[in-house]
């Protein structure tokens, strides 16, 4: 963006930068459409308009003024898109841009120019040019890194809709204007209804997700792993399980809080944790940190990962209480919807549920409203699936057994459950080779069609109790 915009401002008038940013705008889009949707594109594109603005209405050649200006009108420009990509709002980013811009401008961004132009008239210059850069950009990246570490640098908000950041950016040129004419008596009339307007959105937003009777069920794509999202009527939710990848990555902070977030949910009802392993456990952290939780229903107390301890310590901590669940308890309804726990028999504490794999410890439930129903297995095997043959476990959408593995999904199990619909959590290409060929057979022989989040993406399904339409939501990483 930086070098289009110069070279479109060295063929054009100085003082028409508006004009040379449309060129920069075409320019790059006529090489790379596809930029216009990319996060950083749409960011330096309004970001250069507002500092444009800036210019036009700033008009004195006070350099500590405009060196604090700038930041508070990049900020203010860039929040909504900032808000709708990464759910979040950074108020240090005020404080360390004083710092972090100049920095760029005067430093990186020449540097940066003078190795491209090296590059084509002797790269060995650029490579030499290179070396000097390397460290001076490591030392901004660490500098960002510190800032971000500080306390309440950032907050997560819901994300706004595209008509949202329609009208913000609408007001937003409306009072841009009215400072250019100098109506100042517009400035405020502006703000105050842009606020009203963008608030009423929000609320109606809310007050129709309370008023919605009907259900919807996700099943996220988060990789190897499981996750899903139940939206019950009147506004309740629940989470069953939070997925986990092994590594750095944290699929709490970057696939399930991102979609609660875009859905405007901000507190869990209750979280289900169907078992301890870490597919399951991995990205509760975050959610448990960040979103208000009213309860986790599990199935045990003891288990050896590292990770279920770690949850329940937070669940201590933001003083979250936790029930120890099994068939042995009644049903539970919430918001009207039944959940009918049938596995596992009994509680963990109990003699002989110590010796159990912690697969066939998962914590099974039917979750029926009106005439429709799923079949939440978590990672039980053949074994406990035939002890699920003598309940009644015929349900409209089935969640796979442990991920499509060859010790679940028997024949029987699946005669008995005869979902319409059987969905299975996978990460492409995973190391466990999930799903084996003889599983997919068995569906294939049943005639029960099958959605595969590695395949598909993430799939929403939403009913009135009696008929049920599966939707794709394009908002998780995976799809």
């Amino acid at each position: 963006m930086a070098l289009s915009f110069s070279v479109s401002l060295w063929y054009s008038r100085p003082t028409q930068g508006f004009y040379s940013l449309c060129w920069s705008l075409a320019l790059i889009l006529n090489f790379f459409p596809w930029s216009l949707l990319d996060p950083s594109f749409q960011l330096s594109f309004v970001a250069t308009a507002g500092l444009l603005a800036l210019t036009t209405f700033f008009t004195s050649k006070n350099f500590l003024g405009l060196l604090v200006v700038t930041p508070l009108v990049a900020f203010i420009v860039t929040a909504p898109l900032i808000l709708y990509h990464f759910y979040r709002i950074s108020l240090i980013s005020l404080v360390s841009n004083l710092l972090g811009v100049p920095y760029v401008t005067f430093l990186l961004l020449p540097l940066s120019f003078g190795i491209t132009a090296a590059f084509f008239i002797c790269p060995m210059v650029a490579l030499w040019l290179m070396v000097l850069f390397e460290p001076l950009a490591r030392f901004f990246v660490w500098g960002v890194h510190l800032f971000s570490s500080f306390p309440w640098s950032s907050f997560y908000l819901s994300s706004p809709t595209p008509l949202e950041i329609f009208i913000y950016y609408g007001f937003l040129i409306f009072i841009s204007y009215s400072l250019f004419c100098r109506r100042y008596d517009r400035v405020l009339k502006g703000f105050v209804l842009g606020m009203s307007v963008l608030s009423l959105s929000f609320g109606l937003s809310i007050y129709l997700k309370h008023k919605d009777l009907r259900l919807k069920v996700s099943f996220l794509s988060v990789g190897q792993g499981d996750s899903s999202l139940i939206e019950l009527p009147h506004g309740k939710t629940v989470l069953v399980d939070g997925g986990g990848l092994w590594g750095s990555f944290d699929i709490g902070e970057r696939v399930v809080g991102p979609y609660l977030l875009r859905k405007r949910i901000r507190r869990l009802d209750a979280i289900i944790l169907s078992h301890s392993d870490f597919d399951h456990s991995g990205g509760l952290a975050f959610i448990l940190k960040h979103f208000n939780v009213g309860q986790i229903w599990l199935s045990q107390w003891q288990a050896p990962t590292k990770t279920f301890y770690e949850t329940l310590a937070l669940a201590e901590k933001y003083q979250v209480p936790c029930y120890l669940l099994s068939a042995e308890h009644a049903s539970l309804y919430v918001g009207g919807t039944r959940f009918q726990f049938l596995n596992p028999q009994n509680s963990f504490l109990n003699e002989g549920a110590a010796t159990q794999r912690t697969n066939n410890l998962s914590l099974v439930f039917k979750m029926t409203h009106k005439n429709f129903s799923v079949l939440f297995t978590g990672d039980i095997e053949k074994e406990i699936e035939e002890e699920l043959l003598l309940k009644d476990i015929h349900a409209t959408i089935l969640k796979v057994p442990h991920h499509g593995s060859k010790t679940s999904s028997s024949y029987p199990f699946l005669k008995k459950v005869s979902p319409s619909l059987a969905v299975m959590s996978l990460g492409v290409q995973n190391r466990y080779h999930f799903p084996h060929g003889a599983v997919l057979k068995r569906y294939e022989a049943l005639k029960i069609p099958i959605w595969r989040t590695d395949e598909k993406g993430t799939l929403q399904i939403q009913t009135d109790g009696f008929d049920y339409q599966c939707l794709t939501p394009r908002l998780c990483l995976f799809n």
